[in-house]
């Protein structure tokens, strides 16, 4: 190689590249075929063979043995023996970007193909590409690949090498056409393009020596310096997938390399001063960069070295922080968000979160509820579904399930109601938290991935969430039900000791999670009356009464079903559920007295409501009866002096006088649509 047309400038620096003016375009090739080869014996002569067979003769192969122990290099020698055409630079071992630095450096052909030594390729793709380009006068010319799989030999068209919805309306272009898409539309790999060499060297374009990621630079820094870039939809680049040597599989032992990659492109576009131009591109490649690889990762000290650096200062440092959703160009992008706001949950020999399902009856619903809970995006739980004596198919569902999924736990027992059905569930539970789904709900597969990091986050007792209310088979929802009108309660750390507004929240056991070691310090438990009879209200309450860190989010996870007949509030009959239930909070207090002095008055307020609402909810023909009761228990509370007027809106206590004083002349009227003073939907 006499007349190299690119020569090492000693003067400089040892990485940087000149042009030589004195150029025998006569023995210029047209395209120079770079190849790092390391331990590749097995794909190599297959690689070689779709080379030195182009249609296109006037090419030079660089192969550069980058340290193989194996038998590589003695297949470049046999090939290089047969044809004139192939170089081959021995280096040790420092990856692919230093080896494809080195074959730059001797390159002399008009265009650079990066080519990589367990791939094969189409016979014409470097005579199509290269009179592609040369017709065109390009800088880049980017082409389609498909994917060869190695183990089962099916090829496929990659359907993701070239964005073509993000490709600007013309034919020929550059990345002034497209700003907030140039790193979107192509993948970073150097395969897949032919580059002008005059251009790579003029610009000073190389690889980052790194192990992985290598490319990314090149190609990023090519893409915003070229003036010419165009697109050659076919498929010419056979992509092996599914094989051992695959750079893919050694991602774990480099995990930053990417990120180092991210960075000198950021820096890279701040000195151009065009990074403010590509903003948007830039955050949206590096935050697919930041999932992909982590998702790769085969070690669990690499992912946790990787998270780890990524949540305390990598998203940050690539600037991808406090970015609005619509930012982001794809849904799942938003995973990052997660990342950035949680810590990486410590190992643990006991599930994150154990989700109880009290089961009977449900055969019609079932299926659908458990559906939601199995496909949790937070996969360490136990799913915990107590039979309570079905009589319909439910049980063969739940056994149906459980082949499927080692999660979930079965236990069956004689039917004893909903209370005794879900303590049986606490006390099987190993959780570190507990969360509650009605077998004729369903949640959102994110609801106690979300949940249970927040609560760790801020290491409450519970957390609760919005909730839908919905009807039939579908999953959209008829509205959504906020646990409390006054914004000011979400998203924060709140002691019901301190502030007792959180009972006047939304009231319900469903849509959050407890911590165990919570419920169990306090021996939290529901009210063992038969069948379904609002034994929630004593479990709600207790744990209000306990708490000490509570917190309420502002998103809605829980589907509650409103049709379904044998639901307790649609049962009419029973018209003194409730007050056994208030009896039962009643004893609580009594038992603990320094909580009675606490809670007593919200104790009787909370009462009243409910008693009011089971006054609406009963049929016609019981409420004579039940004002009487609902007369007997009030007059009871004003003369121990347990009611507090400041909590009840006018209309309200009025209401409460009339029942005190004459019930007998209580109408419908009076006790429909009271306006209540609370913030809240009691």
């Amino acid at each position: 190689m006499d007349n190299k047309i690119v020569i090492f400038d000693k003067n400089e620096n040892d990485n940087k590249f000149s042009v030589n003016d004195d150029l025998d375009l006569q023995n210029m090739p047209k395209v120079s075929v770079i190849i790092p080869v390391h331990n590749v014996e097995k794909y190599l002569e297959e690689c070689l063979n779709s080379l030195v067979n182009q249609t296109l003769k006037d090419i030079e192969i660089i192969c550069v043995n980058d340290g193989s122990t194996d038998k590589s290099l003695e297949i470049l020698e046999k090939f290089a023996a047969k044809d004139d055409r192939i170089t081959i630079i021995n280096q040790e071992n420092q990856g692919a970007g230093a080896a494809r630095n080195k074959g730059l450096k001797i390159a002399r052909g008009e265009y650079l193909s990066f080519l990589d030594a367990d791939d094969f390729f189409e016979l014409d793709m470097l005579e199509k590409v290269y009179n592609f380009s040369s017709k065109n006068s390009l800088d880049i010319a980017v082409y389609g690949a498909n994917t060869f799989n190695d183990k089962t030999s099916r090829i496929e068209k990659i359907d993701y090498d070239i964005r073509r919805e993000y490709l600007p309306k013309k034919n020929i272009f550059n990345y002034n056409d497209f700003p907030k898409y140039v790193f979107n539309t192509f993948q970073n790999w150097a395969w897949n393009k032919l580059f002008k060499r005059t251009f790579i060297l003029e610009n000073n374009i190389q690889f980052q020596e790194l192990f992985r990621t290598d490319d990314l630079l090149f190609t990023c820094k090519a893409l915003v310096k070229a003036k010419r870039i165009s697109v050659l939809d076919a498929p010419l680049v056979y992509y092996r997938i599914e094989h051992d040597f695959h750079s893919q599989n050694t991602n774990h032992k480099h995990p930053l390399d990417f990120y180092n990659a991210f960075i000198a492109l950021k820096d890279f576009l701040i000195d151009e001063k065009i990074f403010d131009d590509v903003e948007q591109s830039f955050v949206n490649h590096a935050t697919r960069g930041c999932l992909y690889n982590l998702k790769s990762l085969t070690t669990q000290e690499s992912y946790e070295k990787l998270y780890n650096f990524l949540h305390d200062e990598g998203i940050k440092q690539l600037f991808i922080s406090s970015r609005p959703d619509d930012y982001f160009y794809k849904a799942d992008s938003l995973e990052i968000k997660k990342i950035e706001k949680y810590p990486l949950l410590k190992p643990s020999d006991k599930p994150r979160v154990s989700i109880i399902i009290p089961t009977f009856n449900v055969e019609m619903y079932l299926r659908e509820c458990l559906d939601s809970v199995i496909a949790q995006t937070l996969n360490d739980i136990e799913i915990i579904c107590v039979n309570d004596g079905s009589t319909d198919g439910s049980l063969s569902i739940l056994e149906e399930y459980k082949k499927k999924d080692s999660r979930i736990k079965i236990i069956s027992k004689p039917n004893s109601g909903y209370g005794h059905t879900m303590n049986v569930g606490i006390d099987a539970a190993t959780g570190e938290y507990i969360g509650i789904v009605e077998p004729d709900d369903h949640v959102k597969l994110d609801m106690y991935e979300t949940l249970y990091n927040e609560a760790v986050k801020n290491d409450v007792d519970l957390i609760k969430a919005d909730s839908y209310r919905f009807e039939g088979t579908g999953k959209k929802p008829k509205f959504r039900r906020n646990l409390t009108n006054d914004q000011s309660y979400y998203n924060r750390i709140i002691n019901p000791q301190e502030d007792l507004e959180p009972f006047n929240f939304m009231m319900n056991t469903w849509s959050g999670i407890y911590k165990r070691d919570f419920i169990e310090k306090y021996n939290i438990r529901h009210n063992e009356t038969p069948g379904a009879s609002f034994q929630d209200n004593g479990f709600y309450f207790q744990t209000f009464c306990r708490a000490t860190k509570t917190y309420f989010l502002n998103k809605a996870f829980y589907f509650k079903r409103l049709d379904n007949p044998n639901s307790s509030v649609n049962d009419k009959g029973k018209v003194f559920a409730m007050s056994t239930e208030y009896d039962f909070i009643r004893n609580f207090l009594e038992d603990n007295p320094e909580l009675k002095k606490k809670f007593i008055y919200i104790y009787q307020f909370k009462r009243f409501h409910n008693y009011r609402f089971n006054l609406d909810r009963i049929s016609p023909e019981f409420k004579k009866i039940f004002l009487e009761k609902f007369h007997e228990d009030y007059v009871l509370a004003a003369e121990n002096n347990e009611l507090d007027e400041k909590l009840f809106s006018k209309k309200e206590w009025d209401f409460l006088q009339l029942i005190i004083k004459d019930p007998i002349s209580v109408i419908e009227s009076n006790f429909k649509k009271v306006p209540r003073k609370s913030s809240a939907a009691i």
